[in-house]
């Protein structure tokens, strides 16, 4: 309907516009909608072609003209900001909204290395006829243009000291009064496949390109690229996300979304300046900051974020965005060094190992951006593991719990435990046997035989069980791997979960039991079962949580970011402790095993994490309860839909005793009280 309605509203603008012979040869309109309360919902962007097909000058000529509307782009905007959720389609109109860069403007090409940045400043410089020389600035380069004045090219490949020389000089005086400069930033993503090959050429053209050194095969060439991929990880680990995912959060975007933007767009994202709220919701300020300085330059500058594997639309982009210029495409690197097409060949054909790719994509800081530019690009599959985020430890390598390990999953009742042992005991092929502490299993494995198994859902016996294999390792100077696992669960169904494991031998059996009737059970269930299951309920969490230094609330922000899961590394022992006669019995456990806490409502994503700790083992999910006790599916569906009353949650929470604090925090970070 509001489709309908935009379209004939500009089929009425555009007779008017012939009516009274418009002199522009395009007209761009822009037809926005709204609701009752004045909020832009979406808009759509219409060229009116005007144009004579005829090659006569004579404008008032109108029976020979052609007018064409061509509905470009249809935007839908986000609500609550009012802003592009996708930019606007570049035009080459003269009345288009797209803004440009022409005059008084400054243009700051910050970009990855190996991402065309050669070919953008010499598009810009030859065309406006400016000399690039360096700044105080490290890195950083500036060319005064002299043709037109008014225009100022930057080029640096570090984001961090351009945008200070950018912001300084350009966008804001030294008294902090904006200077009216138009600012464009263009930056560009490209393919690892292809990214890799040509840096490394870049790094080795001097030893390739030389006169005589066609001794060095294409085989042997490849060689060289495997050994500088592990020689230069660290470095080029770092050029890879030296600007991308930095521009990204700036403009309050995803790699994952802007490429399907470049799919829709033919290989570009025009990203409008973003506003002073905006930004400061994006970012946190510093110690010295408050807010009173500058605006960050996200709220003057557009984005232009352009992909290299769509180059050949640049003439045509740039031309949009920064009209009169030609683009002149940089010099192909075979045609700069001949003699080296085949090794060059070779390279780009070599596809990297799991492990070569694991390696770069890493452990630290820059890994959730390196795995997201990886797998929109296709070169990670789905069962490639994720990178993992660990609290205050940057950089820390993942340890693998494959060989010589002890795998501990004490967890929570209902919250997956099954699924956990499960999968490891049938993986390796482990036997369960009871042990002299109460509720604590130990699965001693086959395949390998160093590898063993524990299960419980009692943290205390656990932990008194594991302190004593691992001193009896260290006796017989074993130095085994430790990982404990647990899980957290939303309680609206582990509520229903863990009344149904209760009962299921009366709801399995009885098919004479209503939905309602089962309801009303459940209802008495949560009162006569009360003291019992709030023990059960924070067993083993609030422990876990303490030993290793943090809150439910803050690994419920890494399970969101992290998508379920949280690996949390072994943390050091107390320094009264490390004594040079100190045993593991002095040290807490918590100092020799690494928690790995996972979020039961992302269990879909548990075989990849158990995949990357644990390489080799299939996970197989536990079969569903419905398809258990196929009679109670109706019975089961009524008790998950009931909402325990305020006064049965608060009931639960109890009156501050030594369970309440973790309670209602675990009510409060799934949303189940206010």
């Amino acid at each position: 309907m509001l489709q309908h309605s935009v379209n004939n509203t500009i089929k009425c603008i555009a007779l008017l516009a012939l009516f009274q012979n418009c002199q522009p040869n395009n007209l761009h309109l822009f037809v926005t909608a709204a609701k009752d309360d004045n909020t832009a919902i979406a808009t759509t962007d219409f060229i009116i072609d005007t144009t004579s097909p005829s090659n006569n000058n004579n404008n008032n000529n109108t029976s020979n003209t052609a007018t064409t509307i061509t509905p470009r782009r249809f935007l839908r905007f986000d609500p609550k900001t009012v802003t592009y959720k996708h930019p606007p389609t570049i035009t080459t109109t003269s009345d288009s909204r797209t803004e440009r860069f022409d005059q008084d403007s400054v243009i700051a090409i910050i970009n990855t290395p190996k991402c065309g940045t050669g070919g953008m400043y010499s598009h810009f410089s030859e065309s406006y006829n400016c000399h690039f020389r360096r700044t105080k600035m490290d890195g950083v380069y500036v060319a005064p243009c002299t043709e037109p004045k008014g225009i100022d090219i930057i080029k640096s490949h570090q984001h961090e000291h351009a945008i200070h020389f950018l912001r300084d000089r350009y966008l804001w005086g030294r008294i902090n009064e904006p200077v009216q400069k138009r600012c464009l930033i263009v930056t560009a993503v490209r393919d690892p496949r292809t990214w890799l090959p040509s840096k490394f050429m870049e790094d080795e053209k001097r030893r390739y390109c030389e006169a005589g050194r066609e001794d060095i095969t294409p085989a042997q060439a490849v060689g060289h690229y495997r050994e500088w991929l592990e020689r230069t990880a660290e470095l080029n680990r770092h050029r890879a996300q030296w600007n991308v995912p930095h521009f990204l959060k700036m403009y309050g975007t995803t790699l994952t979304e802007q490429m399907n933007v470049f799919r829709e767009n033919g290989g570009y994202s025009l990203l409008p300046p973003v506003s002073l709220e905006q930004a400061q919701q994006g970012r946190k300020l510093s110690e010295e900051e408050d807010g009173s300085g500058p605006p960050p330059i996200e709220t003057s500058c557009s984005l232009l974020f352009l992909h290299f594997e769509q180059a050949q639309r640049w003439p045509d982009i740039f031309k949009a965005v920064s009209p009169g210029v030609d683009y002149t495409a940089p010099e192909d690197r075979n045609q700069l060094c001949p003699d080296n097409v085949d090794r060059y060949n070779a390279i780009k054909n070599y596809e990297l190992t799991d492990e070569e790719k694991h390696a770069f994509i890493g452990h630290d800081q820059y890994s959730p951006y390196l795995e997201e530019w990886f797998r929109v690009y296709g070169y990670l599959t789905s069962s490639s593991r994720s990178s993992f985020f660990y609290k205050g430890n940057k950089g820390l390598q993942i340890t693998r719990y494959n060989t010589d390990s002890v795998i501990a999953v004490i967890n929570t009742p209902k919250c997956g435990t099954g699924g956990m042992y499960k999968h490891f005991a049938d993986s390796y092929d482990c036997t369960f046997e009871r042990t002299m502490f109460d509720g604590v299993m130990i699965g001693p494995c086959k395949r390998p035989n160093s590898i063993d198994v524990i299960r419980s859902h009692n943290h205390e016996n656990s932990l008194l069980m594991l302190r004593m294999y691992l001193l009896d390792n260290l006796k017989q100077k074993q130095q085994k791997k430790c990982l404990i696992l647990t899980a957290v669960r939303d309680p609206k169904t582990w509520f229903p979960s863990k009344f149904m494991e209760d009962e299921k031998k009366k709801y399995c059996e009885a098919t004479d039991i209503t939905p309602e009737q089962a309801v009303e059970d459940y209802r008495d269930w949560l009162v006569y079962s009360n003291n019992r299951n709030r023990h059960r309920a924070q067993w083993n969490i609030p422990h876990f949580l303490k030993l290793y230094g943090t809150t439910l609330k803050e690994q419920m922000k890494v399970l969101e970011e992290n998508r379920g899961y949280s690996l949390l590394p072994p943390v050091p022992p107390p320094e009264s402790s490390l004594r040079d006669n100190s045993s593991v019995q002095d040290v807490p456990v918590q100092s020799h095993c690494s928690l790995l806490f996972l979020q039961v409502e992302h269990g879909d994503k548990w075989p990849e994490v158990f995949q990357n700790l644990s390489p080799g083992p299939e996970y197989k999910a536990p079969e569903d309860r419905n398809n258990l006790c196929p009679n109670n599916k109706e019975r089961n569906a009524a008790i998950k839909k009931y909402e325990l009353t305020e006064r049965e949650k608060r009931f639960f929470i109890g009156q501050n005793d030594e369970y309440s604090d973790f309670i209602e925090e675990w009510f409060r970070v799934y949303g189940y009280i206010n």
